[in-house]
C-alpha cells in the first residue's frame, strides 16, 4: 500500500509539474500577444493621425527588420536545441515554440509592412485567434484542436473568397456569373481540400485517432473521440462555398456560422474537460 501511495504521489507531482509548465508557456505567449497588440494600436494611431504619420511608417519598417532578425535567431536556437538533443519537456522556452512564435511575428510584420492599415486591422483578429488555438492545443482534447483549426482556416478562406469575388458579384449576386475563372479555380481547390481532410479524418478513425498506423504518428483525435464534429466543420465550409456559386453573400454569413459552431463546441469540450 505504501509503494502504491508513493507511486501515486510521484504521478500526481509529475502531472502538476507539467501543468505548471503549460501554464507558464501560455502566460508567456499571452504576454507577447498583448504586447504586440499594443504595438499595433500605436502603429494604427500613428498612421491614421495627422502628426505621427512619418513615425508610424518608420516604426513599421523597424519592426519588420527586427522580426527578420528574431526569426533568424529563433531558427538558430531551434537547430541548436535539436542538435544537442536538449530535453525540453519541462522548459518554458522551447526551440519549437520560439520558432513558431517568431514565424507568426514575421508573417504579421511582413503583411503590415506591405499593406499597413488594412493588415493592422486584420492582425487584431489573427493574433488573438492564434493564441486561442495554441491554448486549445495545449489544454483540450486533440479533436477539438482539429475542429478549431478547421473552423479558423475555413473562416479565413471564406473571408478571402468574400473579398475576392463579393464586390464584383454584387450584394445579391452569384459568384458563378460574376467572378473570373481563376476565382472559381480557388473555390474548386478549397472544396478538394475539404474532401481530402474528410478522407484523412476517416483514416484516422481506423487508426485510433492517428494519421497513420505508426505509434509515432501524430494524433488528430483522441482514441475515444466523437467524430461527427470533425466532419461537420469542413462540411459547413464546403456548403458555404457551393451555395456561394448562386448567392455570394453566404461567404460573409458563413464566417459567423463557422464561428457559432466553434463556440458551441468550445462550450461542449470545456464541459467535458471539467467533468474529468
Amino acid at each position: 500500500m505504501a509503494r502504491r501511495s508513493e507511486k501515486k504521489i510521484i504521478v500526481e507531482d509529475e502531472k502538476q509539474r507539467k501543468d505548471n509548465v503549460i501554464g507558464s508557456r501560455l502566460l508567456a505567449l499571452l504576454a507577447l500577444s498583448v504586447a504586440y497588440i499594443f504595438i499595433l494600436m500605436f502603429l494604427y494611431n500613428s498612421i491614421t493621425g495627422l502628426t505621427n504619420i512619418v513615425l508610424g511608417f518608420t516604426a513599421i519598417k523597424v519592426i519588420f527588420y527586427v522580426s527578420i532578425g528574431l526569426l533568424a535567431a529563433s531558427l538558430v536556437f531551434f537547430i541548436v536545441r535539436r542538435v544537442r538533443k536538449t530535453d525540453e519537456e519541462y522548459k518554458v522556452v522551447t526551440g519549437g515554440n520560439t520558432l513558431a512564435t517568431f514565424i507568426v511575428f514575421f508573417a504579421a510584420s511582413a503583411l503590415i509592412y506591405k499593406y499597413d492599415v488594412a493588415a493592422i486591422k486584420l492582425m487584431y483578429v489573427v493574433i488573438p485567434v492564434w493564441f486561442l488555438i495554441y491554448m486549445i492545443y495545449k489544454l483540450y482534447v486533440r479533436e477539438f484542436f482539429t475542429v478549431s483549426l478547421t473552423a479558423a482556416i475555413g473562416s479565413a478562406l471564406l473571408f478571402f473568397m468574400y473579398k475576392l469575388g463579393f464586390v464584383s458579384a454584387g450584394v445579391e449576386g452569384s459568384l458563378l456569373s460574376a467572378v473570373k475563372p481563376f476565382e472559381i479555380g480557388f473555390l474548386i481547390i478549397f472544396i478538394a481540400l475539404v474532401v481530402l481532410e474528410c478522407i484523412v479524418i476517416a483514416m484516422s478513425k481506423k487508426n485510433q485517432g492517428r494519421l497513420t498506423k505508426s505509434k509515432t504518428s501524430k494524433h488528430i483525435a483522441s482514441m475515444n473521440a466523437e467524430y461527427p464534429p470533425l466532419f461537420i466543420a469542413p462540411a459547413i465550409f464546403a456548403a458555404c462555398l457551393i451555395v456561394s456559386l448562386f448567392y455570394s453573400q453566404i461567404l460573409f454569413y458563413g464566417m459567423f456560422v463557422l464561428a457559432g459552431f466553434w463556440f458551441i463546441m468550445f462550450i461542449y469540450y470545456t464541459y467535458v474537460m471539467m467533468k474529468k
